[in-house]
């Protein structure tokens, strides 16, 4: 599978030589997807409303770091191409109000294995 290459640094769009640069690994192309669902609002694709996480129905101002992991876990496994969540770990620091999943490791429906070493949201 090919996906287009974003830029870890940036998200945005990565050009090599004025062109788009396609991921061709499988892994890095299912992890790369992973990430974009978990920083896709939910509402905010206007080509289908109905994706993405609920962050402002469920999440921001309105829960405990609990509560959130829950809504995290279940989006997570709600993913057509998630089989189930292999580990799942958070850190909320409540001062900066950074939430940054750490070690976040997935089984594909290929029966492949992801990991997304930390991600801060």
């Amino acid at each position: 599978m090919k996906n287009l290459l974003l830029d870890q640094a940036t998200n945005d769009l990565k050009l090599t030589a004025g062109n788009f640069t396609f991921e061709g690994d499988n892994l890095k192309y299912w992890s790369q997807k992973l990430e974009v669902a978990l920083q896709t609002f939910y509402g905010e694709w206007f080509l289908n409303k109905e994706i993405g996480l609920p962050y402002f129905q469920s999440i921001l101002g309105k829960t405990s770091t609990s509560d959130a992991n829950a809504v995290f876990q279940s989006y997570i496994q709600g993913l057509d191409f998630v089989a189930e969540i292999i580990s799942f770990d958070v850190d909320y620091n409540g001062s900066t109000r950074k939430y940054t999943i750490n070690n976040l490791s997935v089984k594909l429906d290929t029966g492949e294995s992801v990991t997304i070493e930390e991600m801060t949201l």
